[in-house]
């Protein structure tokens, strides 16, 4: 099964909660045979860029530095992340599991990830998760 995994920041440029939960959640699933993708927004890179991270690939999608009013509300599409929206065709994930809503990481990203077929959750590190 081909899972992505959807958060805000990611190593190397930031580390936190999110990061060390959505690394070990992805080695488990890797080591049970899963295909496993992450994606998250980087503010201020001019283009897309991949690499691997303690064995796990991860897809960076540039944003800008100081998104407008409307992209950050959601009001609008963040600049930007229409790289994620193609990169998610290409990737055809079964399941996209987003951990945090963040400018360039939303609801019209979500959508996206639901219109290629994928299975899809918005997860809290709290615990609670929706369809």
């Amino acid at each position: 099964m081909r899972i992505l995994q959807a958060l805000g920041w990611y190593y190397p440029e930031n580390v936190g909660g999110s990061e060390i939960y959505v690394s070990a959640l992805s080695k488990l699933l890797a080591g049970m045979g899963h295909d496993l993708c992450i994606a998250a927004p980087l503010a201020g890179i001019e283009s897309p860029r991949t690499y691997t991270h303690d064995g796990l690939n991860v897809y960076r999608y540039p944003i800008p530095s100081n998104p407008t009013r409307d992209e950050g509300r959601g009001r609008r599409p963040t600049r930007g992340a229409e790289f994620f929206r193609q990169w998610l065709v290409d990737l055809q994930p079964d399941v996209a599991h987003f951990h945090s809503i963040v400018t360039g990481m939303g609801l019209t990203e979500m959508r996206a990830a639901k219109a290629t077929g994928a299975d899809s959750a918005v997860h809290s590190e709290r615990g609670s998760s929706m369809r």
